[in-house]
């Protein structure tokens, strides 16, 4: 190996996955209907303060929602997924206000 060559520490932040789960007292039926519509304001009212989907709308691939978190955070969303089978939606985050330090996001509900 040549000795003038040194490596770097990298500057991008970097993780392989992060999960989170809890357990909800809902039957699966109801608890979908809350999610799939992506109204979470009304699923977290003192987490998020508003939702409002800036292109397409609710069950739409392709959908761009914009969600404001009562700290005045505000994340835009653009849905990739949305599977009634396994009652899951898939997102990646498209812009962060204010700005994270990552350089993408993808999540699942």
């Amino acid at each position: 190996m040549d000795p003038t060559l040194q490596k770097q520490k990298s500057t991008v932040p970097v993780s392989c996955q992060e999960i989170q789960s809890t357990v909800l007292n809902y039957p699966i039926s109801k608890a979908w209907e809350f999610f799939k519509g992506l109204k979470l304001e009304s699923i977290m009212p003192n987490t998020v303060k508003s939702t409002q989907w800036v292109i397409g709308g609710a069950g739409q691939v392709d959908s761009t929602l914009k969600v404001v978190y009562a700290d005045g955070a505000v994340w835009d969303l653009l849905i990739t997924d949305i599977s009634n089978n396994e009652t899951s939606i898939g997102y990646s985050i498209l812009s962060t206000e204010p700005a994270h330090s990552v350089t993408s996001m993808q999540g699942k509900i």
